[in-house]
């Protein structure tokens, strides 16, 4: 198997992607609804970023992703 090659893009990719820096939290990776369509949650999350800046929206995304309470458990 011949190694990939590296892309501006495919670095972009991996720099983006919050699995290289923290634990996931279990319960994101169950089975669920969604609750907004994917354009909408980037549209809501650009508003954020612009409101908190955006190292301050990437801590609240890393303190999200980490979480052992899942905020949907009744």
């Amino acid at each position: 198997m011949m190694p990939r090659k590296w892309t501006s893009e495919g670095v972009a990719h991996v720099i983006a992607n919050p699995f290289y820096a923290v634990r996931i939290a279990p319960w994101l990776g169950t089975e669920h609804s969604t609750l907004i369509s994917e354009d909408e949650w980037v549209q809501a999350n650009v508003q954020l970023v612009e409101e908190m800046g955006a190292e301050e929206w990437l801590r609240l995304l890393l303190s999200v992703l980490k979480s052992e309470e899942n905020p949907y458990e009744t």
